[in-house]
């Protein structure tokens, strides 16, 4: 009998993806050695699964979703988060919001990635709160706001360790959210 098989996206010799997170009922993974620009969202509610047609070839709508970034600087994904909007990527050189038209389910036949701001991001796991995303910026000196603004109908990304850039001085290395009892973003320097 004839069996086919295909070289998967991550091994020791292409690397393993360097961040991870769930949205929609898929989970999603990026930032490879190999290919640092490719994301990949599993399929719909199998999370080991990423696999882009069924076994007939066809692309559904619960199949796989894998893209790269189109970006004239190759940048690899540091970080993944996620709001009511989409899918947040974060780049060494820029961030990226991936999703769908018209507040449809994200899938391999309508998603789009398209670059938000310019400031880069630190490879430290953003945390949510709320409507927003936190992020340390690609110095790992400051933490910025990634948020939808309506008046500007698009994202903004005000520093938020503006009044205390100091803390910056030795950079951000980790990134935690206690809501209980007084919500606060908690942040380990290196």
């Amino acid at each position: 009998p004839i069996r086919q098989w295909r070289l998967g996206y991550w091994s020791d010799t292409t690397g393993w993806p360097g961040t991870g997170d769930f949205f929609e009922d898929r989970l999603w993974l990026a930032g490879t050695d190999e290919y640092p620009d490719m994301f990949a969202g599993s399929v719909t509610g199998a999370y080991e699964t990423f696999s882009q047609t069924d076994t007939f070839g066809e692309v559904l709508d619960d199949s796989a979703v894998v893209g790269r970034l189109n970006s004239r600087r190759l940048s690899r994904i540091r970080c993944l988060s996620s709001d009511e909007r989409g899918l947040v990527m974060g780049t060494g050189s820029e961030e990226y919001t991936l999703s769908a038209p018209n507040n449809e389910p994200l899938t391999a036949r309508n998603i789009r990635a398209r670059p938000a701001t310019r400031r880069g991001s630190a490879n430290v796991e953003p945390v949510r709160v709320d409507n927003q995303v936190l992020y340390v910026q690609r110095s790992g000196r400051t933490i910025r706001e990634f948020a939808y603004v309506f008046e500007a109908d698009g994202y903004k990304s005000p520093s938020m360790s503006q009044l205390a850039s100091h803390l910056g001085t030795v950079p951000f290395a980790e990134m935690d959210y206690a809501a209980e009892p007084h919500s606060i973003v908690w942040v380990r320097r290196a």
